[in-house]
């Protein structure tokens, strides 16, 4: 007989059946926009299962469990790709890149750091699963030998079987501290250049399958471009308004001003 208490919501597809998990918490639904909280709620993701059993039965189960799970993530690099379309600031599309595949991952850590505009230093810009106070004002060099300073400087996703053995990087005291044994990494870049780095992390020993990376990498690739548009609408406002000052001055000047062009012909000039 089922026991008495709280039942959670399931949908099933072919068969197999899914639980919907929580949304969290309200801190966590005002940092992300509508369309992903709209994802947020409806990703379904399988619960592990309490036992095994060998058997025909079983094997299905895994592997329908396990495409379930691949359609979860896949579906959240589409929330992604329209939430950067609307126009999603990248500060607010990191933090929601961040939430929504920490959880179809199941990973225990999260962060994205993002690269100043000089190329020197990582700065945290979003987390999951480590306290806000350790992560206040933290600075990563990038010519460091940190997970971190390694990562932006490949350009294909750094796979962590074991952090205590790592030897192509110092492990982090602080994922260490907090039982971090296995990882993913994957740079965050831009047409022209590295924009940060993507790092996802869990306190057990797992094996990685390439579509988890590429998919980490699609995410990873879809904030970067977030990143260099916003970038690049920042400088064509700063031009224009640097245009307007300069057009500004030549108007109110009671001397003549012309521009000529390189074949010296005269292109401007003011009344």
């Amino acid at each position: 007989r089922r026991p008495a208490g709280p039942r959670r919501r399931t949908s099933s597809s072919r068969g197999a059946r899914r639980a919907i998990l929580p949304c969290g918490s309200r801190t966590r639904r005002a940092a992300i926009g509508p369309r992903a909280r709209r994802a947020w709620r409806s990703i379904a993701i399988d619960p592990e299962p309490p036992f095994r059993t060998p058997g025909r039965h079983s094997a299905a189960a895994a592997v329908s469990a396990r495409a379930a799970r691949r359609a979860a993530q896949h579906s959240v690099v589409g929330v992604l790709g329209q939430e950067a379309l609307a126009g999603t600031p990248p500060a607010a599309l990191m933090a929601q890149a961040v939430q929504l595949l920490a959880r179809v991952f199941r990973a225990d850590v999260a962060v994205i750091l993002r690269m100043s505009a000089d190329d020197s230093v990582l700065r945290l810009q979003a987390a999951h699963g480590l306290e806000e106070r350790i992560l206040e004002d933290r600075t990563i060099a990038v010519e460091g030998d940190s997970l971190s300073s390694f990562t932006a400087q490949q350009v294909e996703p750094v796979v962590l079987a074991d952090l205590a053995s790592e030897t192509r990087f110092r492990p982090s005291t602080l994922l260490l501290a907090r039982g971090v044994k296995s990882g993913l990494s994957v740079p965050i870049r831009g047409r022209a250049r590295p924009y940060g780095v993507f790092s996802m992390c869990w306190s057990r020993t797992r094996r990685f399958e390439p579509d988890e990376a590429s998919t980490l990498a699609a995410a990873a690739n879809v904030v970067g471009l977030a990143i260099e548009r916003a970038t690049t609408e920042a400088q064509l406002r700063a031009s224009e308004s640097h245009s307007r000052f300069l057009a500004s001055i030549v108007e109110q000047s009671e001397d003549a001003i012309l521009t000529r062009s390189l074949a010296d012909v005269i292109m401007s000039w003011n009344p």
